[in-house]
């Protein structure tokens, strides 16, 4: 048994420890039944799967393997033959052999039994979610219910004497193993899995269920809506326990679930079917994994013997495999090469230029002119003239057409290539460059379903026309592609320096009351406000696509590369979507809050849901919040609580940070409003305080003081957007070095 508690430094030496975790050893029987299915049973992608779906081990080393090659998944709609079905059997193979094998019987607590019990609280969590509502994911809540205990399943591995320790003193005592292993260690497995699941990219849903299964669910699941799958887990584990399934290491007394049923909408009955049903759902899940035969070490030993020479076999097979795999074709290098560098912030020109030059040289091309359509109402096209390959691309204006379209009407909608003659007379005539129209070709550049330019060039070498076509086809329909993203995404730069310039239109500082004790007190028009949030949401839908397809089009280009730096700059630009993705979902949240649905209830409450919604995100304990409550017993409000917890917790956010590493308690007073039909809530920090310009913009979005990268700015926008969609009202007091006090008004109940 340990001999200390555990200090600071001991839980984090162990986090470190578990943190160098590849994968969790798998049990015997399983490494027999899925090495046999990989190297003698012809490697059954839906037999594999199968193994994979019933064990935690395999589970999430898939999951790791697949972020590590770009390959993200959600976990809804989970499905092991998916995961796999991305994988070669070489890389499936890589991933068995990564895992050594448990083989110590001696112990008191068995890993078969793990597996038993996670097995058992994914299925129960699986049936749950069913029942809660036909729209959840069953698949994902049995995911997060097989994964749940990944923590336990690390301690056992990586310090089993310990772990043995912990477990015997936990039986004997009686109490569960958390409480233990916070004792000893510092830290228990709940957190340890959490940060697997994170190095592990197990999806965001599991990684909740993982953390709070074992919370107060119920009052969790209230303010933060993903952990409404740790609660249906939470219900599972104790279905688990109560049907004597496998084993969790916790010793504790199994009370009757009633509240936990009761506040997933389930009746007492259901609950019983399910316990009663548990045991044979689970040996059947637990014969693939093997658990139904004997001296699973025995057959273990025997497949791996019989696997020897086919591995060999195999290797060799592989090594054939591997020389006939045909390089990249150069038109597809092309296209990959264009494609990087085209990416970041370059100019649709710079881009078009680029590509007429690289199109010029790998053709082996004459003169080359590529141009685009207005996107305006314009008649002035923007074009790009190559003579040689020697001088380089420049770029020029031309004039559109007045008596023939732009581009020839039957490759409009779809790719054509045609002679330029005649067609593309009123483009020879304004460039300073000769042509022979005899061997000049027009082909088209569609983009978005419609042509957004056309390229003309002189063909130097003779090509059969059909090869050429479909050369061309391919090329321009990405190098297309790229120009019409520059477009879309210029056309929403425009609109989003539109909004900047809304935000910036700051309300003059000569406009504010100022206090004779330099205290500031910001205030905002309305119209000005509205027109903000109409801004806002329009700009957040209009860049959301564009970002969709270019993250899209990486992903691709991702799959398809061998070449490790040209993976890592596709996956920054995948990793740049998703921040701008995140900051659109930021903007339309503030745009477009959900409709508040207002009751009555306790002022009180909603201060303290606010607070433990602070706690999850700082590390912060109630002792760090000073609270007077001079209301009368009995007075509500009415508002949507969820909303104004969270407009306050963000309130509470800032005041925080504004405290800086020297925090001192932050005062909330609530009371009555001057008005007498209001509740007054006070928030007051003694942090650095803002000055004038600064309390002006504080609740602009996208607005912080800090350094840029560091915040995004929505916290007081969001909370005094909820707050006035619940008929109240913030204001701001502020004054350097001194703090901050912020005034929030709410309709009594």
């Amino acid at each position: 048994m340990p001999e200390n508690r555990a200090d600071i430094t001991v839980a984090h030496q162990i986090e470190f420890a578990i943190n160098q975790l590849e994968s969790i050893s798998l049990f015997d029987s399983v490494a027999d039944k899925f090495l046999k299915e990989l190297f003698l049973g012809g490697g059954n992608i839906s037999a594999l799967a199968g193994i994979v779906e019933s064990d935690p081990c395999l589970t999430a080393k898939i999951f790791s393997v697949m972020h590590s090659k770009g390959v993200v998944f959600s976990g809804i709609g989970f499905s092991a033959a998916q995961m796999l079905g991305k994988l070669s059997l070489g890389e499936i193979q890589k991933i068995f052999f990564s895992h050594e094998i448990d083989s110590c019987d001696s112990r008191a607590v068995s890993k078969k039994d793990l597996i038993l019990h996670s097995l058992a609280v994914g299925i129960s969590a699986k049936a749950i979610s069913q029942a809660v509502s036909p729209r959840m994911d069953g698949g994902l809540a049995y995911l997060a219910g097989l994964m749940h205990n990944i923590g336990v399943l690390a301690l056992y591995d990586s310090m089993p004497k310990s772990f043995d320790s912990i477990a015997a003193e936990a039986k004997l005592n009686g109490s569960k193993l958390a409480a233990v292993e916070r004792k000893y260690l510092g830290v228990d497995h709940t957190i340890i899995g959490k940060r697997l699941a994170a190095k592990w990219n197990l999806p965001k849903q599991v990684s909740w269920a993982v953390w709070l299964y074992d919370k107060n669910t119920e009052v969790i699941a209230q303010t933060i809506p993903q952990a409404r799958i740790a609660q249906i887990v939470g219900l599972g584990h104790v279905i688990a326990r109560l049907a004597e399934i496998g084993n969790c290491c916790c010793y504790d007394e199994v009370i009757w679930p009633t509240e936990l049923i009761e506040s997933l909408g389930l009746d007492r009955g259901f609950v019983e079917q399910i316990v009663g049903e548990l045991a044979g759902y689970v040996k059947e899940a637990g014969k693939k994994l093997g658990f139904d035969s004997a001296d699973s070490r025995g057959r273990y030993l025997s497949t791996l013997n019989k696997t020897a020479a086919k591995l060999t076999e195999q290797n060799s097979k592989l090594e054939n495999q591997q020389g006939q795999i045909v390089t990249d074709s150069m038109l597809w290098n092309f296209a990959k090469d264009f494609i990087v560098q085209a990416a970041g912030d370059v100019p649709v020109v710079e881009i078009a230029k680029e590509m007429t030059g690289r199109l010029q040289k790998f053709y082996q091309t004459g003169p080359m002119c590529l141009y685009l359509l207005p996107v305006d109402q314009s008649k002035i096209i923007d074009a790009v003239v190559a003579v040689d390959a020697k001088n380089g691309a420049k770029a020029v204006i031309v004039d559109m057409p007045e008596s023939v379209p732009a581009v020839p009407a039957e490759m409009f909608r779809e790719f054509g290539m045609s002679s330029a003659s005649v067609r593309c007379d009123w483009l020879f005539d304004q460039l300073d460059v000769e042509f022979d129209h005899d061997k000049t070709l027009v082909v088209s550049l569609i983009g978005g379903a419609k042509a957004i330019g056309a390229v003309v060039f002189e063909q130097r070498y003779p090509v059969e026309k059909g090869k050429l076509f479909e050369s061309l086809k391919v090329v321009t329909s990405i190098v297309a592609g790229i120009l019409n993203e520059k477009i879309e995404l210029y056309k929403q730069r425009f609109f989003s320096e539109q909004f900047a310039e809304l935000v910036g239109d700051q309300v003059p500082a000569a406009a504010l009351p100022v206090e004779p004790s330099g205290w500031h007190e910001a205030s905002v028009k309305d119209d000005y406000f509205a027109g903000l949030v109409e801004m806002a949401a329009g700009a957040g839908h209009e860049l959301n696509n564009p970002l969709s397809v270019i993250s899209g089009r990486a992903q691709l280009l991702i799959e398809g590369e061998s070449d490790a730096d040209k993976i890592e700059n596709l996956k920054k630009i995948q990793q740049n979507c998703e921040a701008l993705s995140q900051i659109i979902i930021d903007l339309l949240s503030f745009a477009e809050p959900k409709s508040p649905r207002a009751t009555k209830v306790g002022p009180m409450q909603v201060i303290e849901e606010a607070i433990q919604l602070v706690m999850m995100k700082k590390a912060v304990s109630v002792s760090d919040f000073k609270i007077s409550n001079e209301l009368e017993d009995g007075r509500t409000l009415f508002v949507d609580s969820g909303q104004i917890a969270s407009a306050i917790a963000n309130i509470l956010h800032n005041a925080i940070e504004a405290c800086g590493e020297e925090l001192k308690p932050i005062e909330i007073n609530l009371g009555i409003g001057e008005s007498g039909d209001v509740v007054s809530i006070l928030i007051t920090d003694h942090g650095c305080g803002m000055d004038t310009d600064t309390v002006a913009k504080a609740t602009h979005p996208f607005f912080s003081a800090k350094a840029a990268g560091r915040q995004r700015g929505m916290g007081l926008a969001n909370a005094r957007r909820l707050i006035e969609l619940n008929k109240g009202t913030l204001s701001i007091d502020s004054m350097v070095g001194q703090g901050t006090s912020i005034v929030v008004e709410l309709p009594l109940g």
